[in-house]
């Protein structure tokens, strides 16, 4: 069922909400990096742990931009082309499912945000239980590779469970 068009009002009163969402979601994105970045003992550590003077809630924004300088400055040729294929998938996913299979008509900004958490705590196992592989095993190579598959996996299983539905329905 389509929804009719909200006035756009309505879309300036949601702007506080989208804030928070944005500035928490990126707060655990940086901290997310930060680990990784201790645990993969890189330099870029200390550079992030001693300018750290942004105020309030602000530094976990200062930490996620000095968490992908230190990345991007580090391993900036190992990352292009992963990166830009990523940005590439998920641009099509979003706009051929989202925009060309309407599912902005039938979702709400609150559902919208929830979605992201879910993998949340899926990404705090994954570090923690990653750390330690690394430090047991003294290089980051293997749980990379692992991670890399599994992350993999996991997207093309919930890709496909996530369109069933109206594959499904389409075909009958």
């Amino acid at each position: 069922m389509v929804q009719p068009a909200e006035h756009p009002i309505v879309y300036l009163g949601r702007l506080p909400l989208v804030t928070f969402f944005c500035f928490h979601y990126e707060a655990f994105c940086g901290v997310h990096g930060f680990f990784l970045l201790a645990f993969l003992e890189s330099d870029g550590v200390e550079t992030i742990l001693s300018g750290s003077d942004w105020p309030f809630f602000f530094v976990f924004v200062q930490i996620l931009i000095e968490t992908i300088h230190a990345v991007w400055s580090l391993h900036r040729e190992v990352l292009t082309w992963p990166l830009l294929a990523l940005v590439i998938s998920h641009g099509v996913s979003f706009t051929q499912n989202f925009f060309g299979g309407g599912k902005f008509e039938n979702t709400t900004t609150e559902k919208l945000m929830q979605q992201p958490y879910k993998r949340i705590v899926l990404l705090h196992v994954a570090i923690i239980a990653g750390g330690f592989c690394v430090m047991a095993l003294g290089s980051p190579l293997p749980l990379l590779v692992l991670i890399v598959i599994g992350k993999i996996a996991l997207d093309i299983h919930l890709h496909r469970r996530e369109h069933r539905p109206k594959q499904e329905a389409l075909q009958a």
